[in-house]
């Protein structure tokens, strides 16, 4: 927490506005960036989930094809879950 030190020129509602819009502020930013790692660990989640389905159907993945589903869109990833289950190969899978 930050020391407050009041000065007789300033009013104490001024000062209490000021010290509650910088809480706010602060609040918004821790938000926005609990926010984002949690959606990168949702997004991590997705594609360890979705590279063991993988492995588990066509027995591997080269280093191209790891690489491949590492840095796929949120997009990229939904058509590669939808697609999991009735791709014949790793290249019909991932578009290719």
């Amino acid at each position: 927490m930050i020391p407050i030190v009041f000065l007789d020129d300033e009013p104490y509602d001024e000062i209490c506005a000021t010290s509650v819009n910088v809480a706010a502020s602060s609040k918004e930013s821790i938000m926005t960036a609990a926010e984002k790692f949690i959606q990168q660990g949702r997004a991590e989640g997705r594609v360890k989930t979705l590279t063991k389905l993988v492995v588990a159907k066509f027995g591997g993945l080269s280093k191209a094809h790891q690489d491949r589903l590492d840095n796929a869109t949120d997009e990229e990833l939904d058509q590669f879950i939808e697609r999991v289950l009735t791709a014949d190969s790793l290249d019909a899978l991932l578009g290719k």
